[in-house]
């Protein structure tokens, strides 16, 4: 990751990982075809859901503490 390689984060390990999750909902969520014939409620259920949400939480969290 070149932010790591420039030093701006020390601690971005910690928060790859939720942003990994979320990299699994990108596109199968946003364009009309990532699902083909599925609707996004047909695959992911209510648990995965608020696991996403609970990972944006902490990638944005993270992100608004590194911005200082």
């Amino acid at each position: 990751m070149e932010i790591e390689k420039e030093g701006f984060l020390s601690n971005v390990e910690t928060i790859k990982e939720e942003a990994a999750l979320l990299d699994k909902f990108y596109i199968p969520t946003r364009y009309p075809d990532g699902l083909p014939a599925l609707t996004p409620s047909q695959v992911y259920t209510k648990k995965e859901a608020v696991r996403a949400l609970e990972a944006a939480k902490k990638v944005l969290n993270f992100c608004l503490s590194n911005l200082k």
